[in-house]
């Protein structure tokens, strides 16, 4: 009787831990996750423009400490640039109903590259803190959704490029005299820096082509630099030109749109245009075997008309003189047949008289 109930116990333990054994291993996996709570915020959330930077503040807190690093994982969203700039994070601490947490505030920056609502998925944020003295509980968290309203105001409507930022600055340096000599380089580096932005975002300058100067870019050289969470972005562009034609020339300016964030206007930068004099004369110019042959074709066609009309009148005088040979041939023939003949006739009167006859 006593290990019939022994045996039932046992199996209603087993049924037990069956049961209840899930809910108790999640009981226990919420209770680790109130360790650590993730949060994120847009900002602005409305009303930035095409190219103009929004930061998304992740905000990871626990009222233990952390033992590692925080991973960030982006998410791919079309229409958006998602980089994280900031290598690390703000770190504080705040009282909450009596207990003190600690707090990472990450930011990252995003670009958009067109108008209308942008989703930004969930961000997967890996953390690791202190379950204890000795124990650490590391894991991965979601960021909630978020939804980013870009506008392109009126001002912008028709533009190629624009620079969404508080503050841009656009200098250029030239080096090379403004009086030159045909060959003669005159280069010139333009320098585009903004505040709040990535170097790619950065239009490219206008080299436009300028009659009797021969033009040679350089690729651009671009470079990102953060400093205490603001961003510059510096774009550089150089450009040779050779001088190949005498006269007064000017080399245009270059001219970027601003979209001033802090204003919430439009501005255009430009930079001083370059007049040059080009001196000297043009060398001859090298012909092509095809230029060449087109320019001497008229002289050659002349040169064979002239040809054939000198063997024309050559071949004429030739049947001229042929015939007067021929005539003098003749001639000589005939006094030759004449001298050959005898001076006295065969017989006197061969013919007989006309007495003889009747």
């Amino acid at each position: 009787m006593k290990a019939r109930v022994f045996k039932d116990l046992l199996i209603a333990q087993f049924w037990l831990a069956m049961v209840l054994g899930p809910g108790l291993s999640d009981s226990i996996a919420q209770e680790k996750d109130r360790l650590v709570e993730v949060h994120a915020l847009l900002n602005p959330a409305v009303g930035a423009v095409p190219g103009e930077r929004v930061e998304i503040e992740i905000t990871v807190a626990t009222p233990r400490w952390f033992t590692a690093g925080t991973r960030i994982s982006l998410p791919e969203v079309p229409d958006l640039v998602l980089v994280q700039n900031q290598d690390f994070a703000a770190n504080a601490t705040e009282r909450r109903e009596g207990v003190s947490w600690s707090v990472q505030r990450w930011s990252i920056d995003a670009f958009a590259t067109r108008d209308g609502t942008l989703r930004i998925p969930p961000i997967d944020v890996t953390v690791s803190v202190s379950v204890s003295a000795a124990r650490e509980y590391q894991t991965t968290l979601q960021t909630e959704s978020l939804t980013l309203t870009i506008e392109q105001p009126p001002e912008l409507e028709g533009l190629d490029h624009w620079i969404a930022s508080p503050e841009v600055t656009i200098t250029q340096n030239v080096e090379g005299a403004r009086d030159v000599f045909l060959g003669s380089a005159i280069t010139r580096r333009v320098t585009v820096r903004a505040q709040d932005v990535m170097a790619m975002f950065l239009p490219p300058v206008d080299n436009s082509r300028v009659a009797g100067l021969q033009t040679y870019p350089q690729p651009p050289v671009l470079r990102n630099s953060s400093n205490r969470g603001s961003l510059i972005a510096e774009r550089k562009e150089l450009t040779t030109w050779i001088a190949s034609t005498p006269g007064d020339l000017v080399i245009p300016d270059v001219s970027i749109n601003w979209w001033n964030t802090t204003t919430r206007r439009l501005e255009r930068l430009s930079t001083a245009p370059i007049p040059v004099t080009v001196q000297g004369q043009l060398p001859p110019k090298v012909l092509t075997w095809q230029q060449q042959i087109a320019r001497a074709l008229p002289w050659l066609v002349g040169l064979g008309i002239a040809s054939a009309l000198v063997l024309l009148g050559v071949y004429g005088q030739l049947a001229r003189a042929r015939r007067q040979l021929s005539k003098l041939l003749g001639l000589v023939y005939r006094s030759w047949q004449a001298w050959r003949q005898p001076v006295l006739a065969d017989r006197l009167n061969p013919e007989g008289c006309a007495e003889d006859r009747d």
